[in-house]
């Protein structure tokens, strides 16, 4: 009898998922191929993820967002055909899954989340940038649970962006188009730490004192640059300490930036 993949996944409890992974391991390290679980997890992530073809996102809720999320991963790690490389991205997975803590902080909205994409389309971003080339759209999964290391991610492989319940007191609005940031940065230099080569000029005339960790200055900054005069702007934590010449110059340079955006790129997995 086949291992219930679809069950395991299924389950709320993080301790079912560790044990449906800790399974993997343990048929990676005894030599035995996890390929025959493919079709499964393609099937239950067809069966949860439904989005209408050629749509530019998909919306995953908390009942199934972190079942879906470890899905691809597990989809993607068990097809890797080195049995080393195999092991250890799944041993990192599980690492992952067990570091998911309860939390009762306020998780991002579905419905706002379609108002944070309407000011996104309104900055100058089109919808269709949010998909790749090859019609995958931008899975955004509401994870229901805390992480001690992020508040939220984006995996440019699957082209998903991760909203957790934060850690500290940052809004979840201002958390996801920090993420949206990273996914225009990472699809404009190819590099999860890179910022384009336009943001270091600019930085160096806006502010030459910020010299590390660009990306997340830069991340930072877009994420004002798009709340900045919206609805959204007592929500993000650098408007307030920004000039008003500042913020306008910021919004000036992401505006020119964003303008040529074309689908997202697709990215190998790592």
């Amino acid at each position: 009898m086949q291992y219930d993949v679809a069950g395991k996944l299924s389950d709320p409890l993080i301790k079912s998922k560790a044990e449906l992974i800790d399974y993997l391991i343990k048929r990676a390290t005894q030599g035995k191929s996890n390929e025959l679980f493919r079709d499964s997890i393609r099937n239950y992530l067809s069966d949860k993820e439904r989005f209408p073809y050629l749509s530019n996102y998909s919306l995953i809720g908390p009942r199934y967002a972190l079942s879906c999320l470890l899905g691809h991963f597990i989809y993607h790690y068990i097809s890797e055909k080195n049995p080393t490389k195999q092991l250890s991205l799944l041993v990192s997975l599980l690492d992952f899954t067990k570091s998911f803590k309860p939390s009762k902080a306020a998780l991002l909205k579905k419905t706002t989340t379609e108002k944070l994409l309407d000011v996104l389309e309104k900055f100058g971003i089109q919808p269709y940038f949010l998909r790749t080339w090859d019609y995958r759209p931008l899975r955004i999964y509401y994870i229901p649970y805390e992480r001690p290391d992020f508040n939220a991610a984006y995996f440019p492989y699957l082209n998903s962006i991760a909203s957790y319940r934060p850690k500290e007191n940052s809004s979840p609005e201002y958390i996801f188009l920090h993420e949206v940031g990273h996914l225009i940065s990472y699809n404009i230099t190819g590099e999860p730490d890179k910022v384009p080569d336009s943001f270091i000029e600019f930085n160096k005339k806006m502010n030459p004192k910020w010299q590390n960790d660009l990306i997340e200055i830069f991340v930072d900054l877009f994420s004002l640059a798009v709340m900045m005069e919206t609805e959204f702007a007592p929500l993000n934590p650098f408007i307030p300490i920004l000039s008003t010449k500042s913020q306008k110059l910021i919004k000036n340079y992401f505006v020119e930036l964003v303008r040529d955006l074309k689908y997202s790129k697709s990215f190998s997995i790592q």
